[in-house]
């Protein structure tokens, strides 16, 4: 085992650029999703923060695909592990793409760290980047940090403090078809969305569990629409523990000095998720 993931760091580096359009469906699905109308339609309308999620879909086979439906080979790495959890994502957005553009996306390996001593077996973390390109030059940039661990393994869900008030909420129930849904608009396979034998049976969790991706939209959402007349330009999101489709869920955020602050609490109002955004300006 430690042979092979000292392997893995080879890995780190690898790049591939894959080419997308902006289309209104893809926008149209999103939105439809959510009960709500689309912020862009026509062909020229700007896409908004956080509205790039339906393009740019994963097209890898049966062949190269985890026991759990996450990717694995060719392009990523084959970890040895059962276990993966997305952790965080830092979006920037650097400018505007528009209904009817062309783009380029950029996918990177762009870290792989090792902690085969850990508590309960060794622990793989992966940082990810992607880069959309528009006409107008770099859109958008992502770096997503993933973990891999066997099923002894515990993770640390401490998180910090927060705003006593909040400025917005949304409650939201998770119901199967929309987690069904959200999981199709982005071709994202991985069973502990959908598939309630396996999320339980073989990975233990007492239902399905949100996208992470999921409250992170959300968060955009609520960051871009409840500022009014600021320019979202940034958004540092954390998963401290993760949120089941038992109950609704609450999503909040309040502005701060520097930015705003979001939350997200499962349905028993414990926090596990986090978001810092910061506007232009």
């Amino acid at each position: 085992m430690t042979d092979v993931l000292a392997d893995l760091c080879e890995y780190v580096g690898k790049s591939v650029v894959t080419s997308d359009v902006v289309t209104a469906a893809g926008v149209a699905q999103l939105a439809a999703t959510f009960g709500i109308d689309p912020p862009a339609s026509r062909v020229g309308d700007p896409l908004p923060p956080g509205w790039h999620g339906p393009f740019f879909v994963p097209t890898h086979g049966p062949q190269n695909m985890r026991e759990d439906g996450q990717p694995a080979g060719g392009f990523m790495p084959k970890i040895p592990l059962p276990i993966q959890r997305l952790r965080g994502e830092n979006t920037q957005f650097e400018g505007v793409l528009r209904i009817g553009d062309e783009m380029t996306r950029k996918s990177e390996i762009a870290a792989i760290d090792i902690d085969d001593l850990a508590e309960g077996g060794p622990v793989v973390s992966l940082m990810f980047r992607q880069t959309l390109s528009g006409p107008a030059g770099i859109a958008v940039i992502e770096e997503r940090r993933f973990m891999y661990f066997g099923t002894d393994y515990r993770l640390d869900t401490s998180s910090p403090e927060l705003p006593a008030l909040h400025d917005w909420e949304r409650i939201v129930d998770p119901a199967p078809v929309t987690l069904f849904r959200f999981s199709a608009i982005r071709f994202n396979s991985h069973r502990i969305h959908y598939d309630r034998r396996y999320a339980m049976d073989v990975e233990g969790h007492p239902g399905l569990i949100v996208q992470g991706t999921m409250i992170n939209f959300l968060m955009v959402e609520m960051a871009r629409t409840g500022a009014v007349g600021k320019q979202l330009r940034a958004l540092d999101f954390r998963i401290h523990k993760p949120i089941f489709d038992t109950a609704p869920f609450t999503v909040r955020g309040a502005m701060t000095d520097t930015g705003a602050t979001l939350w997200a609490l499962d349905g028993d109002g414990v926090l596990s998720m986090t978001a810092f955004a910061r506007y232009a300006g």
